[in-house]
């Protein structure tokens, strides 16, 4: 039987800086979400955020084994600045186990812009058996 755990995390202003290749890094501990799913088939990580221009943000997932995923690589036409519950979906993670310290990376790849960005709240979904 497939099973879904969220696990909830809201921001105020953790700051996304307007400097070319800043990162901006949070940890996350999922811990408790392993006696639910022992084995991840999939992980969503939902976004809401600001930056101007967003396309020339990349977006990772870390998983506690190490695993990367890039869930949104560089776009540089996008000149749109918001990603208002934005769903990015990966398997990259099949098999493992959801426990652990995951991180959430968030990297400016274009050129210095003239306001910093905010990631204003994520929600990372954990889908498995």
């Amino acid at each position: 039987m497939l099973v879904i755990v969220n696990y909830i995390i809201f921001f105020l202003s953790s700051v996304i800086s307007s400097r070319s290749n800043s990162k901006l890094t949070v940890d996350i501990d999922s811990n408790n979400c392993g006696k639910k799913i022992k084995f991840l088939e999939h992980v969503e990580i939902t976004l809401t955020l600001s930056f101007k221009p967003r396309g020339n943000l990349e977006i990772a997932l870390y998983s506690p084994k190490g695993t990367f995923s890039r869930v949104m690589g560089s776009r540089p036409k996008d000149k749109e600045s918001i990603y208002f519950d934005w769903t990015f979906t990966s398997v990259h993670f099949w098999g493992e186990s959801p426990k652990g310290k995951w991180k959430l990376q968030i990297v400016n790849k274009g050129e210095k812009v003239k306001i910093n960005g905010n990631l204003i709240r994520y929600r990372l979904t954990f889908h498995g058996f």
